[in-house]
């Protein structure tokens, strides 16, 4: 057993452990940030030219600090997907002491499905939801015939890489439930009849 003054120093080493390594992968994905850059606007420059929206596929920016402060979001995406393996260990063997012994040996194994899921989601939301997504609204763009007005798309960097945070993030966290359920049910919180009454 440990006293609310120890989980509490377990907590701040177990954050601490976690901000260094997040640290490291921003520090990588900003290396890298203008390949990043690149691949997550190709869905969106891929439905560009797919709806013949006039000019070229670009992303703006209206501030003077708009470019380096949407740079460091993008690094700190990819800084979160190169560290959440580790952070996942971390939260779990955050949550490790409060276990039995035999639900202990599941740490690791929650730990990586963890992070399989989370990415696995945020990669699921990049090749399905964006592609649709961004179809669906730059299909809005252009003028009819029926109409005077043109509609142009002038997406800034900051807004297009807030977007694309939320939906990665929204897919990640969506595809946590299972291996949530999974533990919430080892350790009895919710069962199969539970479940199914709110299904």
């Amino acid at each position: 057993p440990m006293t609310f003054w120890e989980h509490l120093e377990e907590l701040r080493t177990r954050l601490i452990r976690s901000a260094a390594v997040l640290l490291v992968g921003v520090g990588i994905a900003w290396y890298y940030k203008e390949k990043l850059k690149d691949a997550i606007a190709a869905p969106f420059c891929d439905a560009w030219v797919k709806h013949d929206v006039p000019g070229k596929c670009n992303l703006t920016f209206a501030a003077p600090q708009a470019a380096f402060t949407s740079y460091l979001k993008l690094a700190v995406i990819g800084g979160l997907g190169l560290a959440a393996p580790f952070i996942f260990y971390q939260l779990w063997g955050f949550i490790a002491p409060g276990l039995y012994q035999r639900e202990k040996r599941y740490v690791i194994p929650f730990a990586l499905f963890s992070s399989l899921l989370f990415v696995g989601g945020a990669w699921f939301g990049y090749l399905g939801a964006f592609p649709f997504t961004f179809g669906y609204f730059l299909s809005l763009a252009g003028s009819s015939d029926a109409s005077r007005v043109a509609i142009v798309p002038m997406v800034t960097m900051e807004s297009y890489i807030d977007f694309v945070f939320q939906v990665l993030l929204g897919f990640g966290i969506i595809f946590e439930i299972p291996i949530l359920l999974t533990f919430l049910a080892m350790i009895g919180v919710v069962n199969h009849r539970q479940l199914l009454r709110f299904s």
